[in-house]
Order: C-alpha cells, then sequence, then structure tokens
C-alpha cells in the first residue's frame, strides 16, 4: 500500500525529491486531477480500478475495492 500526499498549503511542504516521485506517479495514474483518489493496482502495476469518496459504509467500500480484483 502506498499513500501519496499532495499537500497545498506551503509549511507541509514536500522535499523536491519526493514532490518529483510525486509528480511521476500523478502522471502515471491520476492525469485528470482527481482528489482524493484511490487506484488498484496489480502486482505489475496494471491499474484494475479507480474509486474515490463515496458515501458507503465500510464493508460497501471493501466490497467495491474487492471488485476490481475480479
Amino acid at each position: 500500500m502506498l499513500k501519496a500526499d499532495f499537500p497545498k498549503k506551503k509549511k507541509n511542504a514536500l522535499s523536491e525529491a519526493q514532490q518529483e516521485k510525486n509528480n511521476s506517479l500523478a502522471e502515471m495514474y491520476n492525469k485528470n486531477g482527481h482528489f482524493p483518489l484511490v487506484v488498484i493496482l496489480d502486482s505489475y502495476g496494471n491499474v484494475l480500478g479507480e474509486t474515490g469518496y463515496l458515501k458507503i459504509s465500510p464493508d460497501e467500500y471493501i466490497a467495491k475495492i474487492n471488485s476490481f480484483s475480479k
């Protein structure tokens, strides 16, 4: 699991190296700039599915994420 943070406030700014890594991730997996975004990948880095905030129960959210691997 990887959590990439994209802080907006200068006081929370990332190091230049980390910002470059995050920009690379965004270019690969979030070209439309959706936030928040959850991307489910296989072990090869292929996108199985995407979702974001959903107003559903935790069990429903887990089922949604699990549905991407089928």
